[in-house]
């Protein structure tokens, strides 16, 4: 697509828009690493670190079976190197070795001891000695996913929807709170979301003008897809009918190369192209699959590894949607989508798919528009069908596919100033969004979500709070002058080792919600999010069974009697008792 003249020129010259977005990469990389350095460990962290380090260390995949060993790989790496030891850990590896089933349980304890009891001394500038410093070496190699996927993102509009549509997706991507929260952190989110655009992107490059590299780079990126993430199975399904139906159509007007199994080759020929094709990419993917579970039996470890998420999953956990708590919602994902993108990127979003319906100018070839939507489509379909409702996050590598698609409003506004107008409004709204919400992205609400202090309410686990504000906490304590703190974590660490770490004056309660029926008067409370919404659903549960004898129920103090004075880290509800102690006789 090319824009009016006069609008390219206020764009600037190709070399300028590329200046721009290296000046965006580079920016958004200094952003994450600011967000590293500013989070305490979160809920799957200790899990995937002190895996991430046994595989290293030991030449095995057996802890925390339930996702792919890459990007737990690359963290483990990166901490052994810098000489992390493994100490009282050890047995609990050993226990997974021997009883495979409590492997995913085991890897928690393990976590747990290597990174809060085995190495107290070890030591990373800008952090806190132990847990802090490991955590955060972890994280810093990882930052390169966020850069890699907002690098597709431009590189893919661009070359679809011009300069204006590349940095259109680039400006989508690195103002969305979740891809900026959780590309901080040692998850999979993120990452699958980068290698999984990069693979959309390699097959809409393929099927346009058939050159090897993007074949290449379509194995590779499917593969690395797979070694960070199951549901990446989804992604690889929606890659083959995106790509099934394009070999059925005809080719882009000049854009079939020499080489293009998609192309204008005869039928006997281009079925050859497309098998040939196909083998290339299943073959560079189990490479990639086969080096990162390090080749030990990478099918058999895969198809555990698969089994193990339903193994693991509780049968009674409910999750929260809008004040329901049920095992799945067909639109949770819509709703936690829709109640935390910041409402410039929902704007933008709708009306692209508006566009794309009524602007002709704005569309592209048919086979492109397979590439950019049928895999996101089917993975946010299946992701919503099967995965807990337990946070947005697990939407990112579909939502980024969107981002791309966005950038035909470039197209769309052309040389109009009031289009342009409107977009940059909404871009601008987002950039004062997300530096509101720093560094605590990942807990971002917009408005449609109400105040951060009751949106436990609608939503909760990693959508607010997954133990990242410990350290804000710290500081808040030190600002204020609280002797002594009450910390109601939803973490799986020793209370007393989790305050220690961050420098939490005071005493915790670990995934207990007795408290907010029962606090104790002259406390100062740090209460979960996620914690708040589990003690509203205990609430629920111990009101139900007490009218069936016949009884009173407890009802909750905190958060229904007593009202949250203000957000900590973006998740901990701070309730402030001391007034009420003084008062006490």
């Amino acid at each position: 697509m090319v824009l009016e003249p006069r609008f390219a020129r206020l764009l600037g010259s190709p070399r300028a828009a590329g200046i721009a977005a290296a000046l965006v990469l580079g920016a958004l990389a200094v952003v994450e690493v600011d967000v590293v350095r500013s989070l305490s460990i979160t809920f799957d962290e200790q899990s995937h670190i002190g895996a991430g380090f046994s595989y290293v260390t030991h030449g095995d995949v057996v802890l925390n079976p339930e996702h792919p060993p890459l990007v737990k790989l690359i963290a483990g790496a990166t901490i052994a190197a810098l000489g992390v030891k493994e100490g009282s850990a050890g047995p609990l590896l050993a226990l997974a070795r021997e009883q495979p089933a409590e492997a995913s349980g085991a890897s928690f304890a393990y976590g747990e001891r290597l990174l809060f009891h085995d190495n107290p001394g070890f030591v990373l500038a800008g952090a806190r000695p132990g847990a802090d410093s490991i955590v955060t070496a972890a994280r810093l190699p990882l930052v390169v996913f966020p850069v890699l996927l907002a690098l597709v993102a431009y590189a893919w509009a661009r070359a679809r929807f011009g300069r204006g549509g590349g940095l259109l997706a680039l400006a989508l991507v690195v103002t969305y709170p979740d891809v900026l929260g959780h590309g901080a952190l040692v998850t999979t989110d993120v990452p699958s979301a980068a290698v999984g655009l990069a693979s959309g992107f390699a097959l809409d490059q393929l099927v346009r003008d058939g050159r090897v590299r993007w074949l290449l780079l379509l194995g590779l990126a499917l593969g690395g897809a797979l070694a960070v993430k199951f549901s990446a199975i989804f992604l690889a399904a929606g890659l083959a009918v995106a790509a099934g139906v394009a070999a059925k159509l005809g080719p882009e007007r000049d854009a079939a190369g020499p080489a293009d199994p998609f192309g204008r080759a005869r039928t006997g020929t281009r079925f050859g192209a497309v098998v040939l094709a196909c083998l290339v990419v299943a073959a560079l993917a189990v490479l990639i699959l086969s080096v990162s579970y390090l080749g030990h039996a990478p099918f058999s470890a895969y198809r555990r590894g698969l089994a193990s998420i339903y193994g693991n999953a509780s049968s009674t956990y409910r999750g929260l949607c809008l004040g329901r708590y049920e095992p799945r919602f067909w639109y949770y994902f819509l709703v936690a989508v829709a109640l935390k993108a910041p409402l410039g990127t929902l704007g933008l979003l709708l009306a692209a798919l508006v566009v794309s319906v009524a602007a002709r100018r704005a569309r592209t070839d048919a086979r492109t528009e397979l590439c950019l939507h049928v895999p996101a489509l089917v993975l946010f379909v299946a992701t919503s069908v099967l995965a807990a409702p337990i946070g947005s996050r697990y939407v990112i590598p579909a939502v980024v596919f969107l981002f791309v698609s966005a950038g035909r409003l470039a197209a769309w506004a052309g040389a109009s100033a009031a289009r342009w107008t409107a977009i940059g409004l909404a871009l601008v709204g987002n950039l004062v969004h997300v530096e509101h919400e720093h560094p605590f992205h990942a807990s971002s609400v917009n408005a449609l979500g109400g105040a951060p202090g009751s949106f436990y309410r609608l939503l909760d686990d990693s959508n607010q709070d997954w133990g990242q504000g410990l350290k804000a906490l710290a500081r808040w304590q030190r600002e204020r002058d609280v002797p002594r703190i009450t910390l109601l974590s939803s973490l799986l660490v020793d209370g007393a080792d989790l305050l220690a770490a961050y420098g939490v004056a005071g005493e915790a309660s670990v995934r207990n919600t007795r408290p907010l029926f029962f606090p104790e008067p002259g406390k100062t409370y740090a209460v979960s999010a996620h914690l708040m919404a589990r003690g509203v659903f205990d609430e629920m549960l111990t009101a139900r069974d007490a009218r069936m004898v016949g009884r009173e129920p407890p009802r909750l103090v905190l958060g229904r009697s007593v009202e949250p004075s203000e957000v900590v880290g973006g998740g901990l509800l701070i309730f402030d008792l001391r007034a009420a102690g003084r008062r006490q006789p």
